[in-house]
């Protein structure tokens, strides 16, 4: 049977399955384990008891998908464990167990393909065993996302519904649910600007450093936790520019990304800085980066109450506009393109709606409903806790609609809109690039056989991302524009 063709049954009892081969091995670390002593015992209980538990409940609730990318994460760490406890469990079992788990996190791609029906619309992702192994780093990445959650839970939620009670009441007095632009209102480029010469991760940069503007925030709920942050009032940017005019490229991270070891590969700055000739600024999100007011950078902007999402995605707009602002000071600003990759694809959709005169935007497997995309991902008993506080996802999608770029016409012009996407992306469902792709009346489209964190090796987005750089004008005919 090929599995791309299974119906919905079939492909939940083959999920079913390859969970049945989880528990085997989980059984196996255990029985590995007990036979070596009470230390290698204790160490090999952690991933036998989750594996076997997990496994077990996916075996009894096969449509289930949120401990599924726990149990991806747990078979990966698993075959470093194994290798580990090399000669404490006998060298043999030890690589047994390795290649168990190798196996099972492989096979558990391969169930997360086969998890949701393909979509209309979508090229079906196929399903191969290059693909699972990519959709292996999706889980893996979503599962340590989950992990790092701040999800309200018992009086929290309280607070929350009253906190989305005054946002709620606060939009329909300043009528931004009519009128977004009364509340994201004009920018003038930041003044006084620090531009500091840094070298960092093989790259010499400047960081361009400037108060963040946001007065917006005296209107809404906690406005003052908001204020808190302190290393978020300091907006950021890493610039890179030539030493002759050139055309410049905007470019807007990820999330939990905002460092430079993160943002220059995932840009690949060498190939759009050096081989494209453009000059590039890359803001840094709020409460990401040097920004960040936790642990792991991001933290807060996605998670936590739905009122800070708001804050945060006002300011991120505001920051970002205010560094393109800073860019047209400068000789070549006039024409400035957009490239943005997930959470960095919202904003620059976004911009599309605000800023007719930008050479191009670009979004890259973007998120385009924040509320949709937690709900999704949070886990079951959560959701069910929030919901019967009255917080459900219809009320959520009203309250984010001055912010999100589904609900706002885009200004840009048709044939300066372009958007890729992965078939097999398991953190931000292929269907958002899909809606966001009919909002902007279907311009360019690529759809690449990846997932969302396959995306930087993917020579199909790199070669469309190249193209839009060329029709739009920001590159020049040649040979190096088609280098990918």
């Amino acid at each position: 049977m090929v599995l791309r063709h299974m119906t919905y049954p079939q492909r939940q009892a083959w999920r079913a399955g390859a969970a049945l081969l989880v528990v085997v091995l989980g059984l196996a670390w255990l029985a590995c384990g007990w036979r070596a002593g009470v230390l290698a015992a204790t160490l090999t209980s952690i991933p036998g008891l989750v594996l076997s538990c997990s496994a077990f409940w996916l075996l009894c609730h096969a449509g289930s998908h949120h401990l599924e990318h726990r149990l991806v994460l747990v078979t990966v760490v698993s075959v470093p464990l194994a290798i580990m406890l090399f000669w404490a469990i006998s060298p043999m079992y030890a690589f047994a167990l390795a290649c168990g788990g190798a196996l099972c996190a492989w096979i558990g791609g391969y169930a997360a393909l086969l998890r949701d029906m393909p979509t209309a619309g979508v090229p079906a992702p196929e399903i191969t065993p290059g693909m699972a192994a990519k959709a292996v780093l999706d889980e893996t990445v979503l599962a340590f996302f989950l992990a790092c959650a701040s999800i309200p839970r018992g009086c929290a939620i309280t607070r929350d519904r009253t906190a989305l009670e005054q946002l709620e009441a606060a939009l329909d007095n300043n009528h931004w649910q009519q009128q977004p632009e009364t509340l994201h209102g004009t920018v003038q480029a930041p003044e006084p600007v620090e531009c500091k010469r840094v070298h960092k991760n093989r790259q010499t940069f400047d960081l361009l450093s400037f108060d963040s503007d946001y007065t917006v925030l005296d209107a809404l709920p906690q406005a003052d936790q908001w204020h808190a942050h302190r290393a978020n009032q300091r907006a950021h940017a890493r610039v890179l520019r030539h030493d002759h005019p050139a055309p410049w490229l905007l470019c807007l991270h990820g999330y939990q990304m905002g460092t430079p070891s993160s943002d220059f590969s995932l840009f690949r700055i060498e190939h759009l800085h050096q081989q494209l000739g453009l000059n590039l600024i890359m803001p840094i999100l709020p409460l990401h980066g040097l920004r960040r007011s936790g642990w792991p950078s991001g933290s807060g902007f996605l998670d936590g109450p739905m009122a800070t999402v708001f804050h945060a995605q006002v300011q991120a707009l505001s920051d970002i506009r205010r560094c393109l602002a800073w860019v047209r000071t400068l000789a070549g600003g006039d024409t400035v393109g957009v490239l943005g990759y997930s959470l960095g694809g919202y904003n620059a959709a976004l911009l599309a709606a605000c800023e007719p005169d930008l050479a191009c935007v670009i979004a890259g497997i973007p998120l385009t409903d924040i509320p949709a995309i937690l709900w999704r991902h949070m886990p079951p008993a959560d959701r069910a806790a929030i919901e019967a506080q009255g917080i459900n996802l219809a009320w959520l999608n009203q309250l984010m609609a001055p912010v999100s770029p589904l609900q706002h016409t885009p200004v840009l012009p048709h044939d300066r809109r372009y958007v890729f996407a992965a078939t097999g992306d398991r953190i931000v469902p292929a269907q958002q690039a899909l809606d966001l792709w009919r909002h902007w009346d279907e311009p360019a489209m690529h759809w690449y056989q990846g997932t969302h964190i396959s995306v930087r090796r993917e020579q199909g987005a790199a070669q469309f991302i190249n193209r839009a750089l060329h029709d739009c004008g920001l590159v020049v005919s040649g040979p190096q524009w088609e280098t990918v």
